[in-house]
């Protein structure tokens, strides 16, 4: 995984800002849905709950799919349009995956 460092002066922010290019694909935002009813429990019960979660959701979600960040119970990646192209992968598929995660 790429990390980017950005370094708060604005002569650099205003370079890394002008040298990025847009790069077509997905947002995808996963969100655990009534947590709170989860947070409720014993700490160490929720915080491994979370992390299983996560984990699982990570494993589906393809390699060149980049983690953007987690927020509390939501976890956001980005999937760039050309990684769909050469894979058998789709977001269909994805969603399928988080479907049956709950059957």
């Amino acid at each position: 995984m790429n990390t980017i460092e950005v370094v708060l002066n604005r002569t650099d922010t205003e370079r890394l800002i002008e040298a990025s290019r847009p790069l077509p694909g997905f947002c995808l935002m996963v969100d655990i849905i009534e947590s709170t009813k989860l947070k409720d429990q014993v700490t160490k019960k929720w915080i491994t709950d979370l992390a299983f979660t996560f984990h699982w959701i990570r494993s589906r979600i393809p390699a060149e799919a980049r983690q953007l960040k987690i927020v509390g119970d939501m976890m956001m990646f980005w999937l760039p349009y050309d990684s769909l192209i050469t894979s058998d992968y789709t977001i269909a598929s994805f969603f399928q995956s988080l479907i049956e995660m709950f059957d």
